[in-house]
């Protein structure tokens, strides 16, 4: 086995036994890169690997207050990627995506003028990227921005 890959693997060991079963792993075939933050705060929020799953440097998966991340096999993720959840995101099988990807299925709330919009509560929608797509150069996905 090569130096490389070793490495990958022991720090995919390092988040699954940090995280527990916060964290599902159907595969030990995913590649983490240096910098790769994982975050899950809440009781009821995961993330789901598949299986054959590369993530490149500098990025992030969180998940807050019962939020979901799901990524399906063969799935590509270039480096400087953000994909944040409070509700759902999934991506499917095959899917490549490219450089400085944002993905988040929440946006800020501020519909009451009066209030700061930091005071305000999010809107949340799932976000589901079906298999066998790409995407690429897209830099900020939320469901307040597209019609889902």
């Amino acid at each position: 086995m090569k130096y490389k890959y070793l490495l990958l693997l022991v720090r995919l060991l390092q988040k699954k036994i940090f995280l527990g079963n916060r964290l599902i792993l159907n595969s030990f075939r995913i590649g983490f890169e240096e910098r790769i933050k994982i975050i899950i705060k809440g009781s009821n929020s995961l993330i789901h690997l598949k299986k054959n799953i590369y993530l490149m440097r500098n990025g992030n998966l969180e998940v807050y207050n019962g939020g979901k991340i799901s990524i399906g096999e063969n799935v590509s993720i270039n480096k400087n990627f953000s994909i944040v959840s409070r509700k759902s995101i999934t991506l499917g099988n095959n899917i490549s995506i490219g450089p400085n990807c944002c993905i988040y299925d929440h946006d800020h709330s501020f519909e009451d003028e009066k209030k700061l919009i930091r005071e305000q509560q999010y809107n949340s929608k799932p976000i589901e990227i079906q298999d066998i797509s790409k995407t690429r150069m897209v830099y900020f996905l939320t469901p307040s921005r597209f019609d889902w």
